[in-house]
């Protein structure tokens, strides 16, 4: 995000008559300050090689020696410019069959020209002011961790450190190492973690190696008929395969259940530039063993957010309850199960979803149905039924090969603790990207979680990264 933002700054700047002339309060001339700004940050990014499995090559990614919760990237298959992402340190590229190279060449993505659909005023000048090249954007990764090591520096990574009396700021080096970056790690409670893990590590190999060796059939035995169902689902969810070295949690879940937490998979779509996401897959085993159910997890930040929550109330079931709720309704859109989503939304439930805009005249047509909102003049909020918006859902997921939501920081409040009432207001951060759009938000829902089987959606609102968050829907606005 802060790359994307800093970059349009960038570049609205550029396009004024005078852009020296615009300072920040401190003083800083902008049209400088800001590109000094992207290369730090550039800077602290390190790539490095894991391993390759024929035409698969998996990354390891880091940003000041921590694994990078998201980070998007361009790349060369040998053939065509591909497109990719990285998701809590682990990324994949995928290479044309039999392409050999001793080095790959990447490009981290800074422009995000897609996600600026919507915004006229700045696809404008995006389309129109020539694009900034930025060399630390540029990386160039060894396929062998050895010879990643033995590299020498390369013109963009000078080896004297540069220093700013101003900012303090530290060297501009990329180190030339091996980055190591460990799979998802929690850090759970005792009481939150499954006893017999011997058992279902054991279960879990077997699926594993029907995945490696694409015998997916030989998984048929450990799933229940709801549960095969999913895993069909997903496996063609792209090209799938594992990505890394499995470290995987066995975490207690409701009734009886076990959730296995920490596969790490990639998934490849092929309509127009190749594009690769990677993503954490969650097997939910029944009270006989069999896996019942198969979503894709929450990722690194929001999945802490929430199992490491220390709440009055809160139990080791509250946060499985909450955890595989998000879990499900976000496979839900990525699987493009309109059935699912439908049965999870209240018939009177109140959605709105809000688009930037220019400011609307007096004149707006009616069936924009604007929402006022004070300080947000540039967004407007329209109101759907529900019908409407499956509706607009279902032509969303005809037009677009892919849909890939992801999850970030959460703010989770319990609205009821008596009469055993579970209704929870959940404001999460949202990254959206499909074949045709991508954008970045804040998704709000307030839901009925008393039956524990059928959760029902009440109030779901989306709001675009430019809202102030202080201006976010929240419980206040919709429950008393």
């Amino acid at each position: 995000e802060a790359l994307q933002y800093y970059y349009w700054s960038y570049s609205l700047i550029r396009s004024l008559q005078f852009p020296n002339e615009v300072v920040d309060e401190e003083g800083h001339v902008l049209v400088n300050w800001i590109p000094m700004k992207i290369n730090d940050i550039l800077s602290g990014i390190n790539i490095g090689f894991e391993q390759q499995d024929g035409d698969y090559v998996d990354l390891l990614f880091s940003y000041e020696g921590k694994p990078v919760t998201s980070l998007e990237f361009t790349y060369s298959d040998g053939r065509a410019d591909c497109s990719g992402a990285a998701r809590d340190g682990m990324g994949m590229i995928e290479l044309i069959p039999g392409y050999a190279a001793d080095v790959y060449h990447l490009n981290v993505e800074y422009e995000f020209k897609n996600q600026a659909q919507g915004d006229s005023e700045l696809e404008s000048v995006l389309n129109v002011i020539s694009r900034k090249v930025f060399p630390k954007a540029q990386f160039v990764v060894y396929n062998s961790a050895k010879k990643q090591a033995d590299s020498p520096k390369t013109e963009s990574e000078p080896e004297q450190k540069k220093e700013s009396k101003k900012e303090g700021r530290k060297a501009d080096k990329r180190e030339e190492v091996p980055v190591e970056v460990s799979a998802t790690v929690q850090a759970p409670a005792a009481d939150q973690l499954a006893l017999d893990t011997d058992l279902y590590a054991g279960l879990m190999e077997g699926i594993l190696k029907s995945i490696e060796t694409k015998s997916y059939s030989d998984a048929a035995r450990y799933f229940t008929i709801d549960g095969l169902e999913m895993y069909n689902k997903l496996i063609s969810y792209g090209h799938g395969r594992v990505v890394g070295i499995p470290q995987i949690t066995y975490f207690k879940g409701l009734n009886g259940r076990t959730v296995a937490r920490g596969l790490q998979m990639s998934f490849t779509f092929n309509s127009g530039n190749k594009r690769t996401y990677v993503e954490d897959v969650v097997f939910t085993f029944d009270p006989d063993n069999k896996i019942e159910n198969v979503a894709f997890g929450l990722g690194d930040v929001a999945e802490k957010d929430i199992l490491l929550r220390d709440a009055p109330g809160w139990k080791v079931e509250t946060k499985e309850l909450l955890m595989e709720f998000l879990e499900n309704y976000k496979t839900a859109y990525n699987l493009k199960r309109l059935d699912y989503i439908r049965s999870i939304f209240a018939d009177d439930a109140v959605i709105i979803i809000g688009n930037v805009a220019q400011r609307q005249s007096s004149s707006a047509q009616n069936e924009e149905r604007p929402i006022s909102v004070k300080g947000q003049e540039v967004i407007t909020y329209n109101r759907y039924t529900k019908d409407e918006y499956l509706n607009n859902l279902k032509r969303c997921f005809a037009r677009n090969e892919f849909v890939n939501i992801r999850f970030t920081n959460s703010d989770i409040q319990w609205l009821e603790k008596y009469e055993n009432e579970e209704i929870f207001a959940i404001q999460i951060g949202q990254e959206y990207n499909s074949s045709t759009y991508a954008d970045k938000g804040y998704l709000f829902l307030l839901v009925d979680m008393t039956d524990h089987d059928a959760p029902m959606i009440h109030v779901r609102t989306w709001q675009p990264n430019v809202v102030n968050t202080e201006e976010l829907y929240n419980a206040g606005d919709f429950y008393n």
